[in-house]
């Protein structure tokens, strides 16, 4: 079993390279379809930017002051929904509300702010902000020329002016101009074309980044914990581009509000449904169908978005000139459902709720089928001018099962776990520190692991193995400071805690020798309350230091503990790994991460480069032993290994902000 699920992708490969399938022309056009219809155009333009001048009316000064007001449409006055607000080369989920209006809450001083929309020309301002302030404007809509235009999503000097290293961050638009797979805008076929990060390779789900393992990643929707997160063996990922807003990762230091892996943090936020009004698409593609509606529920207040995806991939399998692969089957859904409601202009909340499933078989010899559930509650209240608060609770479910129908004996192996998230955030701004501090916690509770006969005939004895629950708990704080223009630092702590309950049984193992089945000297039951604790302080720490306007180096040090990992018996990652929590001999990794870089651009920003070096080493990574047996084992650790892993390396990425293309079409013109 421990590399059996890359027999299909091996058959599948040979039957479509190496020997003649029967595709008939139409079948390859619609393959190649998707290819086809991706252009990307573009041009460039100068930016221009207009002063404003905001001023305390009385003598009292304030770290923070309120920029407010309404953008309308320059032809007809109307106000404009969903213009993007871009500060200071960052898009931080700000948009106008149905009736055109914003308010921001900025720190005192000089601020870049770029309002976009697509189909609008930008409006550029410095914004001098030293008190409150009022500022309308009106958008153009954009002259349509020949052959070019402009794709630009932000302030294309943002690589030099973050303060963290390691960051990528996109939005969706931005996302879509990478080649789809299947006809799908995917987020992880984008972070697979950026430095570091590497696919776990064919038939496995999961990403390397900076030489991790795929289950060091933290992967999060809105800040609520995806544990599985692909589909068809990770070709395509469960998160839909239609509902998917921006994605942010954290490969090189990690802020102290992320923790829980050893390797890096990915969190994809999901966009809200129109408040203006109802509208939606359905699709019917070759491979996949799609069905999107969006809307408001309650006009100006509460907005709903629900969008699905189920795959009809079989009937290419069923071209295949390979009995084995016509003979296999590949299923897979995902259901989004997103609602916002507005209490105030400071005060919100929102439900999140995905549902992602997958089944595969490889003819009749063997198959697996999992699903996963993620449903959040997000509160976003904003008590003072330079004070908010978020908090957010949040449920998880994941099952699957691995079968073999065709062996002499039928069996069917089921396992999973479920757990609770819960999170608060309050975010402080003074005039040169923005202060994030708060607390997260999350349950674990495993499934019964579980192996079954799959027919009456089977000779298969049914087996039973309770699994562990744990808890997980973490205080955080951290700090931006910046003490000049050309000078930043940004550090933070996190006190992680881990907690296995009750109730286990914990062998006794001989003294001096390998645990093994054969060195078992006893073992004592556990009923309820602790079993086993860990803790440990995660210090974070980055800075940046600018170089005239066009470059500046930035380095991090970070540490971070895990206490739940994956088991694996195949090369790469699959649905049916466990998930394991730490035990007592099972011990958390943890991981210390050292970075630096060069960040420098050219020709005002177009083209932007780096050079950024890392090393990690992790203590207590998990390995298992030769011919492992690790499912259904009530004594897991006497087939796993615990060692140190190290990964190091360096990073160069050279990325033309900017791509012309020419076409002859009639294209509107984006002003970067």
């Amino acid at each position: 079993m421990k590399i059996k699920h890359l027999l299909f992708f091996r058959s599948l490969k040979e039957s479509l390279f190496h020997r003649n399938i029967t595709f008939n022309p139409q079948l390859l056009f619609l393959m190649l379809m998707p290819l086809l219809a991706f252009r990307f155009r573009s041009s460039y333009a100068q930016n221009e930017f207009t002063e404003v001048r905001f001023e305390q009316k009385d003598e009292s000064k304030r770290s923070k002051y309120l920029l407010k007001g309404t953008i309308t449409q320059n032809e007809t006055s109307e106000p404009l929904e969903g213009v993007s607000i871009h500060i200071d080369g960052i898009f931080g989920g700000n948009n106008t509300d149905s009736k055109g209006q914003y308010s921001i809450s900025l720190d005192s001083g000089k601020h870049r702010i770029v309002f976009r929309q697509f189909g609008k020309r930008p409006a550029r301002y410095i914004v001098f902000l030293y008190g409150d302030g009022q500022l309308d404007l009106a958008l153009t809509d954009q002259d349509f020329e020949l052959e070019v235009f402009t794709v630009q999503a932000e302030e294309r000097d943002r690589n030099i002016r973050g303060a963290i290293t390691g960051v990528t961050k996109m939005n969706i638009d931005e996302i879509k101009l990478v080649p789809a797979f299947l006809g799908e805008s995917d987020v992880f076929n984008v972070l697979q074309s950026m430095p570091g990060v590497n696919s776990v390779g064919e038939g496995s789900a999961g990403m390397n980044i900076r030489g991790g393992q795929a289950d060091q990643n933290l992967i999060m929707m809105n800040e609520a914990i995806v544990l599985s997160n692909s589909h068809a063996l990770g070709f395509l990922s469960s998160f839909n581009g239609d509902v998917l807003q921006n994605f942010t990762l954290f490969k090189g230091t990690v802020p102290s509000y992320f923790g829980g892996r050893s390797a890096s943090a990915l969190n994809i936020e999901m966009r809200k449904g129109s408040r203006e009004n109802w509208k939606g698409n359905v699709s019917l593609g070759t491979s996949i169908s799609k069905f999107l509606i969006e809307g408001p529920i309650v006009p100006e207040k509460t907005s709903l978005i629900f969008a699905s995806r189920l795959s009809n991939t079989n009937w290419i399998l069923n071209k295949v000139n390979e009995v084995d692969v016509k003979n296999s089957k590949i299923n897979f859904h995902d259901f989004y459902l997103g609602i916002n409601h507005q209490f105030s202009e400071n005060n919100s909340l929102d439900f999140n709720l995905l549902n992602t499933g997958d089944y595969f078989r490889f003819s009749n010899q063997f198959g697996f089928e999992w699903d996963n559930l993620v449903g959040s509650l997000t509160s976003r209240n904003l008590l003072t001018d330079n004070f908010s608060l978020i908090g957010m609770a949040a449920f998880g479910s994941f099952n699957n099962s691995f079968f073999e129908p065709s062996q002499i004996d039928p069996s069917k192996i089921e396992n999973g776990l479920y757990y609770y998230q819960g999170k608060i955030t309050g975010f402080l701004t003074l005039e040169k520190v923005d202060i994030n501090f708060g607390a997260e916690a999350i349950q674990y509770t495993m499934r019964p692991e579980t192996l079954n006969p799959l027919t009456p005939e089977s000779g298969i004895v049914a087996e039973y193995n309770q699994k562990e629950r744990g808890l997980e708990f973490a205080p955080f704080v951290s700090a931006e400071w910046n003490p000049s223009e050309n000078f930043s630092v940004s550090g933070g702590v996190r006190y992680s805690n881990y907690i296995q309950q009750g109730p286990d049984s914990v062998y006794r193992y001989q003294e001096g020798v390998p645990r093994s089945r054969l060195t078992i000297d006893g073992v004592d039951f556990i009923e309820s309350g602790q079993v086993v604790k860990y803790n440990g302080l995660e210090p974070r720490l980055s800075f940046r230091w600018t170089l005239g306007n066009s470059s500046s180096i930035k380095g991090g040090y970070s540490v971070l503990n895990q206490y739940l990992q994956t088991i694996s018996n195949a090369t790469g990652p699959t649905p049916i790994d466990l998930w394991q929590l730490s035990t007592t001999y099972i011990l958390p990794q943890r991981s210390y991460n050292v970075s630096l870089g060069y960040f420098r651009n050219f020709k005002e920003d177009m083209w932007s480069t780096s050079l950024e070096g890392f090393y990690r080493t992790t203590d207590n990574q998990l390995e298992y032993r030769d011919f492992a047996d690790l499912f259904v084992n009530p004594h897991l650790e006497t087939e796993l290994i615990q060692g140190e892993g190290r990964a190091y390396g360096a990073e160069v990425l050279i990325q033309k902000t900017v791509v012309v293309s020419q076409v002859g079409l009639l294209t509107p013109i984006l002003d970067p």
